[in-house]
């Protein structure tokens, strides 16, 4: 196959087998994928694990795309569900690494260097954000990330996770609701 530039040459290729085809869609969407399952693990070697299992599925999967939808939003489907699949693997594992952090908070939270203050300020509201994001429920999380990292529409956040506009809506509502209500309870325990 010579140059490959239209998206329905490149998805036809795939379909065929093409190794070009599927070389150029890989290049093409690699670094989009990473960042959605980033955003949703918060480790690179996990999200780059991820994104090549993202990539595996669609190879195998290519015939159940439907033209008629937009690439980005059946690709960004398939990394929210392998995310979300790797967390809840993670999840007893989880349980145990937050224990651990209760009983031996990290020495970044303790450090009192003068010149290191701001950043460890900052790398504290990040650290405290992302524990409120951990207790949410996967649904709130997966629409406020989707919404305030990925800067998706509701409607295409409702197209992602095959739910009305209204059921985004209230996801993200609560999503904000409950994170700052984390946020606030351990900042007050704090002073």
């Amino acid at each position: 196959m010579s140059m490959l530039t239209d998206k329905i040459e490149v998805i036809e290729g795939i379909r065929q087998r093409d190794e070009q085809a599927f070389r150029l869609f890989v290049d093409q969407y690699k670094d989009y994928i990473f960042r959605i399952c980033f955003s949703f693990v918060n480790d690179a070697d996990d999200a780059q694990d991820i994104t090549q299992e993202v990539f595996i599925k669609v190879f195998e999967s290519i015939n159940t795309f439907r033209s008629d939808s937009r690439m980005s939003t059946w690709l960004y489907r398939i990394a929210v569900n392998l995310s979300l699949n790797y967390l809840r693997s993670r999840k007893k594992f989880n349980l145990f690494e937050r224990l651990e952090k209760v009983l031996n908070p990290d020495s970044i939270l303790h450090q009192t260097d003068v010149n290191e203050v701001d950043e460890n300020m900052e790398d504290k509201r990040i650290k405290l954000l992302y524990e409120a994001m951990e207790r949410i429920p996967e649904k709130q999380k997966s629409a406020f990330i989707m919404h305030n990292l990925e800067h998706l529409s509701y409607k295409e956040i409702a197209d992602v996770m095959d739910i009305s506009l209204s059921a985004v809506e209230s996801l993200i509502h609560r999503a904000k609701k409950n994170t700052s209500k984390y946020i606030q309870r351990k900042l007050k325990n704090k002073i």
